[in-house]
């Protein structure tokens, strides 16, 4: 298999313009969530790389998603939920979930197990 070549990162610094401008390019409609992974998976397909952490990354796609359609309530709540999520670290007697990673809590098909920690100092 010849190795992959022409592989253009998409960094922190370059997110919010990069995928947007995928989305404008190729004429795709964002509707729901299952949409923006159906453009991370299109762009990985067309050699853009993520060298992101993957809450950061799943994160900045939630709020994407409501930025292309914030009339959907349910993108909404998927942005209200990682928000609360992140303010119920500190209050740890009163979370019951403390071994279950907080995106998993938001969206149930990511196995916990595949989801990394982010430092309060990472944001999209």
């Amino acid at each position: 298999m010849p190795p992959i070549r022409n592989i253009t990162p998409v960094t922190l610094e370059s997110i919010h313009e990069d995928i947007p401008e995928y989305i404008h390019n190729n004429q795709i409609i964002i509707a729901n969530y299952n949409d923006m992974k159906d453009v991370y998976l299109r762009m990985l397909k067309d050699r853009y790389l993520f060298p992101i952490d993957r809450d950061i990354l799943i994160a900045c796609l939630t709020d994407m998603t409501y930025m292309y359609c914030p009339g959907d309530d349910l993108n909404k709540d998927r942005v209200i939920e990682l928000l609360e999520l992140e303010g119920d670290d500190d209050d740890d007697d009163e979370d019951d979930d403390d071994d279950v990673p907080p995106v998993s809590r938001v969206f149930p098909e990511v196995p916990p197990d595949s989801v990394q920690t982010v430092s309060e100092d990472e944001s999209c």
